[in-house]
């Protein structure tokens, strides 16, 4: 990974480039005096001509980061940026048709939570502005502090939902007693919920109509098996990946997609039910899974693609699970004949089309 200065540089001069490119009638100059306490005093700047300047000021700071009000991983900096207009009326004018304009770019039209169009890189929903002048030169200065997310990882589960016909999502989560977990539906609604006696946890809600994002955090490596069966359920199964210690994942029934081969990474895996879903498989190196439960019936997967399955969980070969690969997946081939003898030797129960 690039040194963290790297990374704050290469955002900071995309701020800059964005900000400039909304405003082109400007120049960028570097005529600022920076001292070693990191305060910075401007040099007048009233020799240059009559046109904007967009400037960085002042140095980034590391704070740390929260989602929906919950903690999660990633640098988060606030990057000042300094925009100097001549100051006169005309010009004050248009200093806030482009402070609004770059509200709008950075904030607005770039998809939910501010994605800037950058892998893992965020702006933050806010942009305050401050203005200064100087009578020692004709130029007013307005600094817009930016607030970025860096290097951010997303510290917990995200699903979609299609309630074109309103329903309601029930969601089954067992975490270890104590432990919490919280769930915003998407809709304005956010709810938190800790574990009792039982670790059993209920969330659920009800939909008007409407697309929405739902997301799961909290004590995610306390989170032992997450359980939704609903048609209008969907996402990528890769989001799963943050839970390091789940035991079962059942999602049979939901329009789930994303590569099987993608769970690999949770060793603690047990049950894997993704059965009647969107889920796909492509020829990945599987690792031993001793005892598992895997459900991937109903997928309408093609030849090659079961093959390639049974090929490669024979490759990892563990002892004694279950597999169900049937129902609208077409059947195998003599491709996976050695695999299939070699994980019935291993003593798997193996369902497959033939």
């Amino acid at each position: 990974m690039p040194a963290l200065s790297t990374i704050l540089r290469s955002l900071r001069l995309e701020v800059e480039s964005r900000i400039k490119d909304l405003i082109p009638n400007s120049k960028s100059t570097k005529r600022f005096s920076v001292y070693s306490d990191s305060s910075a005093q401007r040099t007048p700047i009233k020799s240059f001509t009559g046109k904007p300047r967009v400037f960085h000021l002042g140095v980034a700071q590391e704070i740390d980061v929260y989602y929906q009000g919950y903690q999660v991983t990633g640098w988060k900096y606030r990057i000042p940026i300094t925009i100097a207009y001549p100051r006169n009326e005309a010009w004050a004018i248009a200093a806030q048709d482009d402070i609004e304009k770059i509200r709008n770019d950075l904030l607005t039209t770039n998809g939910a939570h501010g994605i800037d169009g950058v892998a893992n890189r965020y702006v933050e929903d806010n942009l305050s502005v401050t203005k200064e002048s100087h009578s020692e030169d004709p130029w007013d200065y307005y600094t817009l502090e930016v607030s970025a997310w860096i290097e951010y990882k997303k510290d917990w589960i995200e699903l979609t939902t299609d309630q074109t016909i309103p329903e309601t999502i029930s969601l089954i989560v067992v975490v270890n007693t104590g432990q919490t977990v919280w769930v915003n539906w998407g809709d304005g609604t956010k709810n938190t919920y800790t574990s009792d006696d039982t670790t059993v946890i209920y969330p659920q809600h009800t939909y008007t109509s409407g697309n929405y994002i739902i997301q799961v955090g909290g004590d995610l490596d306390d989170l032992l098996l997450f359980n939704v069966s609903s048609s209008t359920l969907g996402g990528n199964i890769s989001t799963f990946t943050v839970l390091n210690n789940l035991a079962s994942l059942i999602l049979q029934g939901t329009s789930m997609s994303g590569d099987v081969g993608i769970l690999k990474t949770i060793e603690s895996i047990d049950y894997i039910y993704l059965n009647e879903t969107n889920v796909s498989y492509t020829s990945t190196s599987l690792p031993a899974w001793p005892g598992r439960r895997i459900r991937l019936q109903d997928n309408g997967w093609d030849e090659t693609t079961v093959d390639a399955f049974l090929v490669d969980l024979a490759d990892g070969v563990g002892s004694n699970g279950i597999l169900n690969i049937d129902g609208t997946n077409a059947a195998r081939s003599s491709a996976s004949d050695a695999a299939v003898t070699a994980l019935e030797a291993a003593g798997w129960a193996i369902t497959v089309n033939t």
